[in-house]
């Protein structure tokens, strides 16, 4: 006897303490399947280093003034449940026995429970609400306060059937989902949730909520003439909730959506005044529910708002002189449904006041002469033309043309730059004769020609554009007359630096280049240049400029039908 109980006191020691034949296991709880009347136990169980576990034996019973009574066994130490059929439904309360301790004579008790068959309580959404970035149904909850909640299970309602799909089962406190399950552009998407516990007790499914849904209402107005257009919400949908307040957000990307107002919970539509009518409009609506921090968002919707005819390619051809008191405008138009008139503007350079001269009721492609009895030989008009639509709106107003003027003052001809034109060319044109001048768009012209010096002759200037094709248009000055004198003019100082008569040259409008030479002398008679009298002398010489002071200067013309020699003297300024 003495030598058995050194033998088992070694054996303790060898193997240290042994909880699973010295400690019960823990019974967590008891899950009732009230249709199958099938329990089962979960507990927590306790390693068997000596080997003693036989089996576990639980007994129960059905009221504290009951005596327990042997349910089932089960033979299996690792498990951490096992499941039996009990008599009935009733409150039983359960405990379970390990046999045997490592001394294979004692047993060892559990804890005891009563059975869970009780669900959780109804525990509802806050808010179901369409997330901006993603436009998916998003729901969101607080966590319920039983002391044992395993999980939500998702339900997708049908109030109007009374039916509740259900979804899944989550652990979380939200949830979105895919626009499969609910599609966030159409209405009436209701989701409801039931609390369910660690038995699988499942709670009271909550009030079915539904997220207020945006639309646009495309016949509440004409938004090209009225400028607005409106859209219009549903409430949100849930028992208990009232809605305190609309937020309307609008903007014509995601990034810059706004807040343009603040409304009313009864408010159910808005008419939106459309700044920029043609661009397309994001809109969507936050819910605040009434007594409380939750909100909840709308679907976002786009709308395209009505703009005037586009690519009507509205524009002036050119403006051009026929005579006295007609100019000729080319109006160039592709036409769009939705145009119903094209106008033609009209004022004298300098005004600013634009006064309508032409109306066709009819757009379409054309050449139009308005004799308007314009002073077009001595002053300046600007046109323009412009659009308008059936709301009579004017849009797409072209750009200004101006006619061009020629003046003559001696023998220098001016004119105004047809500078709309960004790749022009101009050139005189003399009657029964063309000098092309190319490229010569300036506004102080010395017309130079081999005419009849006691002929009047008649000059205009040309201005033409082109492409890789050839000419695209042209717009012409009106007529000035000239008499040509066969006179050289030749200035008696000038200056390098200053602002006019910059280089010393003769003018003679009979005279063409190589048809004149100019020497230049110094005070002692040493030539410092010569070269083509036309072009003239810059005051250098060698490359640098020579001092102020006087100088002599010979013209040598030499024409067929008159030769001639000029000579004096200038002074240069510095």
């Amino acid at each position: 006897m003495y030598l058995r109980r050194i033998i088992h006191i070694t054996f303790l020691m060898l193997f240290g303490k042994l909880t699973a034949v010295t400690e019960p296991v823990v019974l967590l709880r008891a899950c009732l399947d009230r249709n199958t009347r099938t329990l089962t136990l979960y507990y927590t169980p306790k390693s068997d280093v000596c080997g003693s576990f036989t089996e576990y034996i639980a007994y129960g019973r059905e009221s504290a003034s009951q005596p327990y009574q042997t349910l089932h066994t089960h033979g299996v130490l690792t498990d951490q449940s096992f499941s039996f059929v009990i008599p009935n439904t009733k409150k039983w309360e359960v405990y379970i026995t390990t046999k045997n301790a490592c001394n294979r004579i004692d047993s060892l008790n559990s804890n005891s429970v009563l059975i869970d068959d009780t669900p959780p309580n109804l525990h509802n959404i806050d808010s179901v609400s369409v997330r901006l970035t993603t436009q998916k149904l998003y729901a969101g909850w607080s966590n319920a306060p039983e002391p044992d909640v395993k999980g939500y299970t998702l339900f997708k309602s049908n109030p109007g059937a009374g039916t509740n799909s259900v979804l899944r089962s989550i652990q979380g406190e939200s949830d979105s989902f895919l626009n499969s399950t609910f599609n966030v552009n159409q209405k009436d998407n209701f989701l409801s949730i039931a609390v369910f516990d660690s038995c699988g007790n499942e709670g009271i499914i909550s009030n079915p909520h539904s997220p207020v849904f945006l639309e646009h209402n495309p016949l509440a107005f004409n938004d090209l003439c009225e400028k607005r257009t409106q859209i219009r919400w549903s409430n949100y949908s849930a028992p208990g909730w009232v809605n305190d307040s609309y937020d309307l957000f609008v903007g014509t990307r995601i990034d810059n959506l706004a807040l343009v107002a603040k409304l009313p919970g009864g408010t159910n539509s808005y008419d939106f005044t459309i700044p920029t009518p043609g661009l397309e409009y994001l809109f969507y609506i936050r819910v605040h529910k009434q007594g409380s921090t939750i909100t909840s968002s709308s679907n976002l919707i786009s709308v395209q708002t009505t703009s005037n005819p586009v690519s009507t390619n509205n524009r002036i051809g050119h403006v051009t002189f026929i005579e006295p008191g007609k100019t000729e405008i080319s109006m160039l138009l592709d036409p769009k449904l939705g145009v119903k008139e094209l106008l033609l503007y009209q004022r004298e350079k300098g005004s600013t006041t634009w006064n309508q001269v032409y109306t066709n009721n009819n757009p379409q492609a054309y050449n139009s002469t308005i004799e308007t009895g314009l002073d077009n030989s001595n002053k300046i008009y600007e046109f323009k033309s412009a659009l308008t639509n059936v709301c009579d709106d004017t849009f797409e107003v072209s750009p200004t043309h101006e006619s061009i003027v020629l003046k003559k003052a001696a023998f220098v001809f001016t004119w105004n730059d047809y500078a709309i034109w960004n790749k022009r060319n101009a050139y005189f044109q003399r009657t029964n004769q063309l000098n092309d001048l190319t490229s010569q768009t300036n506004n102080n012209t010395l017309f130079q020609s081999d005419s009849d010096p006691l002929a009047w002759t008649q000059y205009q200037v040309v201005y033409y554009h082109t492409n890789t094709t050839g000419t695209i248009d042209s717009a012409r000055s009106n007529y000035v007359r000239h008499l040509v004198f066969d006179t050289t003019l030749i200035p008696n100082v000038f200056n390098p630096f200053g602002s006019l008569n910059k280089t010393f040259k003769i003018n003679n409008p009979n005279l063409r280049q190589g048809e004149s030479i100019l020497r230049i002398y110094n005070r002692w008679g040493q030539k410092i240049w010569d070269g083509d009298a036309l072009l003239g002398w810059n005051g250098t010489h060698h490359g640098k400029l020579v001092p102020h002071g006087t100088y002599i200067y010979i013209v040598f013309i030499n024409r067929p039908k008159k030769a001639q020699q000029l000579k004096g003297t200038l002074q240069l300024l510095r």
